[in-house]
């Protein structure tokens, strides 16, 4: 007995979806690279991501599994930011298996942001205040922040502060808002951040406390 043909429809369709899962492979691909500081040589060259975008979902849940073994370490280095497997497609799990034995060579995350500075980020990639002046010394503040196309987001301050260093992972969207509560004092809080291409970037919050009355708003 002879299965039924597949109709010419349904393989335009999956001619479709794997062209467009190579194109967003190819882009994977680039992200590594900057990201992970991988060579081109590491990963699969064009001719081999157009075999995984053909793939689909073939042995999908293989895949998964395979994946899922070290996501937390894809995790940490900042490789991913879904919660889960799951929530990426087949050819992109194949992707990140092939990366699987090269992840010794890449730097967590947290390392990776733990510099003393950094350029400035770009108009709308991250929104916070760059000052604060004339409140009193101990008083409890709020700082409210926002990024995006970013990775992750680790925050310290100045030694005054007692503020534990902290690594803020955004979501799958590279989307991230956050409140940072405090007591004012005399220094700096330092946001250091990695963009969705690999660039660090760092905002510098500067907060004076007022020495009288009069300086106090």
């Amino acid at each position: 007995m002879t299965s039924a043909p597949t109709p010419p429809h349904r393989v335009e369709d999956l001619l479709a979806q794997a062209f467009s899962d190579e194109a967003a492979l190819r882009n994977l691909t680039l992200n590594l690279m900057r990201r992970g500081g991988l060579a081109a040589d590491d990963l699969p060259n064009c001719r081999a991501l157009r075999c995984l975008a053909l793939l689909g979902d073939h042995m999908r849940a293989d895949v998964i599994t395979t994946v899922r073994s070290q996501w937390d370490d894809l995790t940490d280095r900042g490789l991913v930011s879904e919660h889960s497997p799951e929530e990426l497609s087949t050819p992109h799990l194949r992707l990140l298996a092939y990366t699987l034995p090269l992840l010794g060579q890449i730097e967590p995350l947290q390392e990776v942001l733990r510099v003393d500075e950094a350029p400035a980020p770009m108009a709308g990639m991250f929104v916070c205040a760059q000052t604060i002046q004339g409140v009193h010394w101990g008083q409890p503040l709020s700082i409210q922040f926002s990024c995006n196309r970013m990775d992750g987001v680790r925050i310290h301050g100045d030694p005054l502060f007692d503020l534990e260093p902290v690594l803020l992972r955004s979501s799958g969207d590279h989307v991230l808002h956050g409140e940072l509560d405090l007591l004012a004092d005399t220094g700096s809080v330092y946001f250091t951040m990695r963009s969705d291409t690999g660039d660090v970037y760092q905002h510098v919050l500067s907060i004076t406390t007022a020495k009288s009355l009069e300086e106090m708003v």
